[in-house]
């Protein structure tokens, strides 16, 4: 508990340095880590899917990376 987007910068420089000229980014949902709690699965789910629709870099699609509740929040979107 209490991790956010930002703590994700390790994993994204790992992964642009194996594929270089990947296209990474790390969505924030609400506020931040206070949000895991104060928001609803299903309202961070739908937080996500606006992030995705108004990235114009994912519109082909995309492969999701992700840790903890993110996992959660990607299955919650793919499925």
């Amino acid at each position: 508990m209490g991790g956010d987007s930002s703590e994700f910068k390790s994993m994204r420089k790992t992964v642009e340095t194996m594929y270089p000229g990947i296209y990474t980014t790390s969505k924030r949902i609400g506020h931040g880590s206070i949000s895991s709690i104060d928001m609803s699965m299903q309202e961070q789910i739908e937080a996500f899917a606006k992030l995705v629709q108004e990235d114009p870099r994912l519109a082909d699609g995309f492969n999701i990376l992700t840790h903890s509740q993110g996992g959660i929040i990607g299955r919650g979107y793919v499925e």
